[in-house]
């Protein structure tokens, strides 16, 4: 008689299927601008000739190590975090003073330190050698700075999001949210639980599944696009979702998106969410999202008739394709390491591969009870090689790491890429703070000015333009003007400059140039790109 079979072996994972560990090189970038870009190269070069569009990363609680997913559906460890040390006698360069200014043709570019020009170098990615799982851990303590990239999951459909709860992986795939186990201890995922499977799927190309973040109660959030250019089918097209700590539930929060890539959210309880221009979108737009209500996609799914303005709610801005034609997700600076720079909002843009700062304002409305209202600012960096899609700050070091990608409609197009951001402490000036009143604008810069330079008028222009939001895919600008700048008065912190604009009204979209001097006399230029809603006394 032949024996029952025995399960219980299958039970507790197999041998790996990728035991191979792969090291790459750290090209630290200098350090003589506000900030300094680190290449962490990936292993494009790898024995299972996997891309690396890289759409999403957390870090675990020993700070040495961080995941990272990729649009193809791999899963990487990436360990050596806590050895990227720039100044080692063998750090390679990474973002150098090789090439000359950033383009100017649409007025956007702001003063950018030397330093931050990528060399031709790091728009590659340095093959990584295969290495014994010893030697490997040795490299991440000795020598010059190296990765060892362990690939521990893959064949996830689209991932575009991941969050680690209690050093366990999660991902917001198109299917499902999957959490990752290892149950035998050796590195790799023996079992992809589906932690949650309310997901709506379609054959549309445009559903996707964006970002994830979790709240205090364990609970997790993403975003599911809407499809192009056609009805919604499934209640999910366009909506801002909520999954349940157990994994049991799933509640739709907000509706109206077209393709909202990423999810951020806020200490209050609401959320901060990108979209993107085409059908009854005019232009990209950073939402302020509440839960209930609408956010003006009438190709989504939801029981909104009404075509008008009013009925949806508006966005914190309106951003013009030339500052970014494609952004992406954001996030808090939640770090003191990055000292001015704390506490404020940042939006990644996948779509130039750069990083902005969103100063901005709540105010009373006479419709809604209150807004949001502001705009965006450039950091000083040079655009990455790849779009810029997810970043989080380190829990030890302090500084920001993001990863990118590139697929399509973007203007950096390096397949993928990861990245640390980080701050030097030398001067850095953005502004941090906007308030539009009638007939004034106060803009609250990072460091402070030169009065001399901060008073003229001159050193600032205005110019205002509508949108027209219709059945047609984006919007040309309309009713553009200059606006005069009567007065500008340094404050007394020596950072605001309040700006005497007599009419200044409320407008889709508002370009404020500013061309200045940092109090050590450093001369810096930019723009904020922003949004007036209401103008309160």
């Amino acid at each position: 008689m032949t024996p029952p079979a025995d399960f219980d072996k299958l039970l507790h994972g197999g041998a790996p299927r990728w035991p191979e560990l792969l090291a790459t090189s750290v090209q630290f970038g200098t350090d003589d601008g506000p900030f300094a870009v680190d290449v962490l190269t990936v292993p494009q070069d790898n024995p299972w000739l996997c891309p690396l569009r890289c759409t999403g990363l957390d870090f675990y609680a020993d700070g040495d190590r961080m995941a990272v997913c990729t649009w193809d559906g791999d899963v990487w460890e990436v360990s050596g975090l806590r050895g990227l040390d720039p100044t080692a006698p063998d750090s390679a360069a990474g973002f150098d003073k090789q090439g000359g200014p950033q383009s100017e043709a649409d007025g956007n570019a702001p003063a950018l330190p030397e330093s931050g020009r990528p060399k031709a170098a790091s728009q590659r990615h340095a093959p990584g050698p295969l290495l014994p799982a010893e030697e490997a851990e040795g490299l991440t303590h000795s020598g010059p700075a190296r990765l060892i990239w362990r690939r521990i999951a893959s064949g996830l459909f689209q991932p575009l999001g991941l969050k680690i709860i209690d050093d366990r992986v999660y991902l917001a795939c198109r299917d499902q949210i999957v959490r990752l186990h290892d149950l035998n201890g050796d590195g790799e995922t023996d079992w992809y639980e589906c932690f949650n499977n309310d997901h709506q799927v379609t054959e549309h190309f445009h559903e996707f599944a964006m970002g994830l973040q979790a709240d205090a109660q364990g609970n997790l959030y993403y975003a599911k696009s809407a499809r192009h250019a056609l009805p919604a089918v499934v209640p999910q097209h366009g909506t801002l979702l909520r999954v349940s700590a157990d994994g049991a539930q799933t509640e739709i929060l907000a509706t109206g998106f077209r393709a909202a890539n990423g999810v951020c959210l806020n200490a209050d309880g609401t959320f901060f969410v990108t979209d993107q221009e085409g059908h009854w979108v005019p232009k990209n737009r950073i939402n302020w999202v509440r839960p209930g209500r609408f956010y003006g996609n009438l190709l989504g799914y939801h029981n909104v008739q009404d075509t008008s303005d009013d009925a949806m709610e508006p966005p914190l801005c309106w951003i013009t394709n030339t500052f970014d034609r494609s952004p992406a997700e954001l996030l808090w600076v939640t770090s003191k390491a990055w000292g001015p720079l704390d506490g404020s909002l940042l939006n990644l843009s996948y779509g130039h591969g750069q990083v902005y700062v969103v100063p901005h304002e709540r105010v009373p409305h006479p419709r809604l009870g209150e807004c949001m209202q502001g705009g965006m600012a450039l950091l000083p960096l040079w655009p990455f090689p790849t779009g810029v899609m997810r970043g989080r700050f380190h829990p030890v070091d302090g500084q920001l790491y993001v990863c990118g990608m590139f697929a399509w409609a973007g203007n950096q197009q390096q397949p993928g890429g990861v990245y640390r951001i980080r701050y030097t402490g030398k001067p850095c000036y953005v502004p941090l703070a906007v308030q539009a009143r009638r007939g004034r604008l106060l803009l609250r810069f990072s460091a402070p000015l030169d009065a001399a330079a901060a008073c003229r008028p001159e050193n600032y222009q205005v110019r205002s333009w509508s949108l027209r939001r219709t059945a047609n895919y984006g919007s040309d600008h309309h009713d553009e003007r200059d606006l005069n700048v009567a007065a500008a008065r340094l404050q007394a912190d020596g950072q605001s400059v309040l700006l005497e604009i007599p009419d200044l009204a409320p407008a889709w979209c508002l370009e404020t140039r500013y061309d200045l001097k940092g109090r050590d006399g450093q001369p810096f230029r930019g723009s904020l790109h922003h949004t007036i809603h209401v103008l309160p006394d």
